[in-house]
């Protein structure tokens, strides 16, 4: 009898054929949460979508220390050459042809990279968390708008008697609040939220979501959070309400900044103060109604 053949759950490609597939990534989604023209303009003119030195780090980062023995593959430390002298210019453009295709760093950042790796496999939980599939692709439609998204998890697999999602962050300060204040600032409960749909629609299965956050200066700090439950209910209230915008958005073929869709009535936007200095200011006007009696 013919064995049943396996459903294939993830795809394995580069980050690049990744980027290139149909649906909605986390990044989309974050994009959106700007504007709607914002995320239009960044999928018109990818080209302005400029690489930067801590993007290519973070690409060194993930690629040492999740999958340490495919780095050779991609990446190509540079050797020290005095660039300044002819041989040393010879000897430099010898060494980019002998590198071509693959990202070039240089030995200095090769060397942070292995500290960096030394104390997060030291950090405990980390090895036991990072040790399932890592960078594999998830494309699923979503069952509520039917929209199709895609996402590309750090790591994923089981732990202990549940399932984890791991996202590996390089971070300035990598003390607990203050990585939930870069959290919420860089919308890490919608990436969360984004992942975590993604793979129980896919497994039908619960994930909880772990983020290992390292810091990028020595002593090269390194903590692990996981997401609470209010973490992940506002990630997953902004991702919903913006999935069903962006449904509005493509019916319409209308992609509104600040003001709304031009169905809607419009109003001109209140500029207020935050509510927690309105707060305070009515607490003092009381004191002083009080203090005249």
């Amino acid at each position: 009898m013919a064995r049943k053949k396996q459903e294939k759950i993830f795809e394995v490609m580069s980050n690049a054929e990744y980027r290139k597939r149909d649906g909605l990534s986390s990044t989309d989604i974050k994009r959106m949460m700007k504007s709607m023209a914002s995320w239009k303009y960044f999928v018109d003119n990818p080209e302005e979508e400029r690489d930067t030195p801590s993007l290519k780090f973070g690409r060194a980062y993930h690629k040492f220390c999740l999958e340490p023995y495919d780095f050779e593959n991609e990446f190509f430390v540079a050797p020290k050459i005095d660039r300044r002298t002819k041989e040393g210019k010879e000897a430099y453009d010898a060494f980019l042809k002998q590198a071509e295709g693959k990202e070039v760093i240089d030995n200095e950042t090769y060397d942070q990279l292995v500290a960096m790796r030394e104390v997060l496999y030291a950090t405990p939980y980390v090895k036991k968390l990072i040790n399932g599939e890592h960078e594999k692709s998830f494309f699923w439609t979503d069952e509520q708008t039917g929209i199709k998204c895609k996402c590309r998890p750090d790591s994923f697999g089981s732990f202990g008697s549940g399932n984890v999602i791991v996202d590996l962050k390089t971070t300035s300060d990598a003390e607990t609040d203050s990585f939930m204040r870069s959290a919420l600032k860089f919308n890490y409960d919608v990436q969360a939220a984004h992942y975590t749909a993604g793979l129980e629609a896919i497994y039908k299965k619960e994930f909880v979501f772990v983020f290992i956050a390292q810091e990028v200066k020595p002593p090269y700090l390194v903590n692990v959070l996981q997401a609470d439950d209010y973490f992940m209910q506002n990630g997953r209230e902004i991702r919903e309400q913006l999935l069903q915008t962006y449904k509005k958005c493509v019916e319409l073929n209308e992609y509104p900044a600040y003001m709304g869709f031009k169905d809607e009535k419009r109003y001109i936007n209140s500029l207020s103060l935050p509510k927690w200095l309105i707060n305070a200011m009515e607490y003092e006007g009381d004191d002083v109604e009080e203090s005249e009696v």
